[in-house]
């Protein structure tokens, strides 16, 4: 996780807070959302969103699974 986000190990915590903040910022609060809907409703996901790397570079994520 840490590579996909370009930090080093140990950089800071892997928190929601902290990975939030990566997410680019038109997808922040669908990503929010989702992951509200996920815990609320413990529905399965298959979700893909934009991320900005420290060096400013983005990146693609797919996020998949069941709750």
């Amino acid at each position: 996780m840490y590579r996909i986000f370009g930090l080093a190990v140990g950089d800071r915590p892997a928190s929601f807070e902290a990975l939030q903040q990566h997410f680019h910022p038109a997808d922040r609060d669908r990503h929010r959302r989702t992951v509200e809907a996920i815990v609320a409703n413990h529905q399965a996901y298959d979700e893909e969103f934009c991320i900005v790397r420290p060096d400013g570079s983005l990146g693609y994520i797919q996020v998949k699974g069941a709750a």
